[in-house]
């Protein structure tokens, strides 16, 4: 299957985007393809981005497959060009693995686990599709037809989303006060729902977010920090750095500083 695998790839040499169906795009942010680089830096650290994902690893010993539950915290990749050939991505959004499958995210927050043991007919599934596609194109209409039924079979109230969506107004962050008064939720009911859809809390949400928003803003325009950290709700200077540095694992300075290191999916906030 491998082989079949890379000739389906044969006339990709960079990384591929792909768009789900568009009954999908509220939960998975797009299919990728990616293919170790021996340009790149040996290791690249992943901003936190309060959503899950499933990585296809193709080597010559076979396909491994790994979910990775929503990220509160960096994670370390290696370019490890040496072992793996390629690898498929199904990125989701933040609840998106919530609202398809129904299980409980909190139960998943930053571990990297088999598929089989997070969902055994996921991984049956998966791998059957590999086995039957011939062509990208192929590929990418089973991945869709799969999700489409996990979605059609849903009976996931559409809570979280919403709220996700509120949560940032015009160029603000909201507080977890203030989601509670428009959600007409309690702060404790609120973070009973954010647990199990989002797998965190929403106060940890509201910091992801708000280093993200600083994290885009700060590579496409020429502000600083303190200026920014104010425009999203930070009124202490020491309590903007030590977010920053408890997400990032640096400081801002750094990070400026090492840009290529990190890496921030912007889509996705």
């Amino acid at each position: 299957m491998i082989e079949k695998i890379k000739n389906m790839l044969k006339n990709h040499n960079h990384d591929i985007y792909i768009s789900p169906h568009k009954l999908l795009r509220p939960y998975i942010a797009h299919y990728t393809i990616t293919f170790p680089d021996k340009n790149s830096i040996e290791n690249l650290t992943l901003i936190p981005d309060a959503s899950g994902c499933i990585v296809f690893e193709f080597s010559k010993k076979g396909i491994t497959s790994k979910f990775w539950g929503a990220t509160t915290k960096t994670i370390i990749v290696k370019n490890d060009i040496e072992n793996v050939l390629f690898r498929v991505f199904v990125e989701f959004l933040p609840c998106g693995v919530y609202y398809l499958t129904g299980f409980p995210q909190i139960e998943s927050a930053d571990l990297i686990i088999p598929v089989k043991d997070f969902n055994t007919q996921l991984d049956f599934e998966t791998n059957s599709i590999f086995e039957k596609s011939n062509t990208l194109k192929e590929l990418i209409e089973q991945f869709d037809r799969l999700f489409l039924s996990y979605l059609f079979k849903s009976n996931i109230k559409d809570l979280t989303i919403p709220i996700l969506i509120d949560a940032r107004k015009q160029n603000s962050i909201m507080s977890v006060k203030n989601i509670a008064q428009i959600s007409c939720y309690s702060e404790r009911h609120l973070n009973r729902i954010f647990n199990n859809s989002l797998g965190m809390s929403v106060k940890t949400y509201l910091r992801l977010l708000r280093i993200n928003t600083v994290l885009q803003e700060i590579q496409s325009n020429n502000i600083s920090f303190t200026t920014l950290a104010q425009n999203i709700g930070y009124y202490d200077q020491s309590h903007f750095i030590n977010d920053f540095k408890s997400i990032c694992g640096v400081n801002p300075t750094t990070y400026i500083k090492n840009l290529s290191d990190f890496y921030n999916e912007k889509y996705k906030f």
